[in-house]
């Protein structure tokens, strides 16, 4: 239901996405028919927080959508750490 790969170009020190093997262009587009993808992301993530070891840490989750989302793709950034880059 889901890829979770360390981001190509973090933002963050640690910056993992997630996202739905389903093509959902924004989180204006979750339906009932296919809001199972996020579901499943959503019980992923406690997952990815604990056998990266970020639990104690802090971590942050966020999706962007609009003008602020780059790639017409629903997709969630799962962060910790500082902001390494601010260029986007």
């Amino acid at each position: 239901h889901l890829l979770a790969f360390w981001h190509p170009k973090p933002y963050w020190e640690k910056h993992v996405l997630i996202v739905p093997k389903k093509a959902i262009g924004s989180l204006v587009e979750v339906s009932t028919e296919n809001s199972i993808f996020v579901q499943k992301i959503f019980e992923a993530i406690p997952q990815i927080i604990s056998k990266l070891g970020w639990k104690e840490d802090g971590y942050s989750i966020t999706s962007n959508g609009g003008n602020r989302q780059e790639v017409a793709q629903l997709h969630f950034h799962l962060y910790s750490g500082k902001i390494i880059s601010k260029e986007k």
